[in-house]
């Protein structure tokens, strides 16, 4: 526990770099714009697990990042007394994921959408982070969360980022389903050269 102060100034600073990472590429796209309301509304049609997951990750997070910040000793319980060398592989991914996420971004621009939905004039992106990664912004959040989790050394962490997966399964799928729809073959050939998560570097058929 000698480390734990540096290591909580660590996990609150890579959460403001990792939000500002986010935000600022896409603050102009038309679905941020939207009122609060109906963005809830709309993530609720996507169904309850996704709307679960969006919940459990922000709301979660933030409750117990609260306590681990404020009062660790109030969550001592839940200390997992990991190796430094593991914290330290979390503060690399942790690190890592903040530029990855910015990338995204940038890349995304104004096509940024917090809901499952094809935009006016939406194009296939397969370059940058798209180009061996269908979905880059859920492997940068994975990243992001599991590098935090590792930092805290605390299983409650864990728990949230577990909870999390099978929202963003059901949400990929949808996602996946939607730009076939869209794109058609253009697409099915894009899955074919990448991952879903992790980086495809041949043309076989198959997920990450």
């Amino acid at each position: 526990m000698e480390h734990g102060l540096y290591f909580r100034i660590a996990w609150v600073l890579l959460w403001i770099l990792f939000l500002v990472a986010r935000v600022i590429p896409s603050r102009k796209a038309p679905t941020i714009k939207r009122p609060r309301r109906e963005r809830i509304q709309m993530m609720r049609k996507e169904g309850m697990r996704v709307f679960f997951m969006i919940f459990l990750t922000v709301y979660g997070n933030l409750i117990v990042g609260v306590l681990y910040l404020y009062n660790p000793q109030w969550i001592f319980w839940a200390y997992l007394g990991l190796p430094l060398e593991l914290r330290m592989v979390g503060l690399v991914l942790g690190i890592v994921s903040v530029p990855y996420a910015y990338w995204v971004g940038q890349t995304l621009a104004n096509l940024y959408s917090f809901t499952v939905e094809v935009q006016k004039e939406h194009k296939l992106i397969t370059t940058g982070p798209y180009k061996r990664v269908r979905h880059p912004l859920y492997a940068a959040t994975l990243l992001f969360l599991i590098g935090q989790a590792l930092i805290s050394d605390n299983w409650l962490f864990l728990v949230i980022v577990l909870a999390t997966v099978p929202g963003f399964i059901v949400r990929i799928e949808k996602e996946e389903g939607m730009m076939i729809e869209e794109f058609g073959d253009e697409y099915r050939d894009y899955m074919k050269r990448t991952g879903r998560l992790l980086p495809r570097f041949s043309s076989r058929n198959g997920d990450s």
